[in-house]
């Protein structure tokens, strides 16, 4: 259960470096795709679940859930770094270099 939290502590931080300072954008980004998230749960429930008592239903979203989230998480991996962004460097800072 410790590990839960793991995983929303470093991503915003990740992005907070990556973007720079368009942080704010990218953070309501995330944010906003949290609040669709909101929207899609109770969604998945209304197309799998008839009988809220009925444990056999319910597997389905958590599968769908739960398989989103790996699938997710396995692909950051890859993708995100905290290495600055190529278009958060502006004109100033490369004449310098």
């Amino acid at each position: 259960m410790c590990c839960i939290g793991v995983n929303s502590g470093g991503f915003y931080k990740s992005g907070v470096l990556h973007s720079r300072q368009f942080a704010h954008v990218v953070i309501t980004a995330i944010q906003w795709m949290k609040c669709l998230a909101l929207f899609v749960a109770p969604a998945l429930v209304s197309v799998f679940v008839s009988e809220e008592s009925n444990r056999i239903q319910w597997i389905w979203v958590f599968l769908v859930l739960g398989g989103c989230m790996i699938a997710i998480n396995i692909i950051s991996l890859f993708i995100l770094t905290d290495q600055p962004a190529k278009w958060t460097e502006t004109e100033e800072i490369n004449e310098k270099l």
